[in-house]
């Protein structure tokens, strides 16, 4: 279970990122409720990997 300090941050990442990739994601999905999904899937799958993920692309 992740601690109070890790729902923190990714509340803060959530918070702090999601309009502007729903804004981006609803230019390519014209239907917003998908790209809200999209997204909100995104940002999930993120945070679950983040530690096996590449610091730099």
């Amino acid at each position: 279970m992740e601690n109070i300090s890790e729902i923190k941050e990714f509340n803060k990442l959530f918070s702090n990122y999601q309009g502007i990739f729903i804004r981006f994601a609803h230019t390519y999905i014209q239907d917003k409720e998908t790209a809200e999904d999209i997204v909100v899937d995104s940002l999930v799958y993120y945070w679950e990997n983040r530690h096996s993920l590449p610091e730099k692309i």
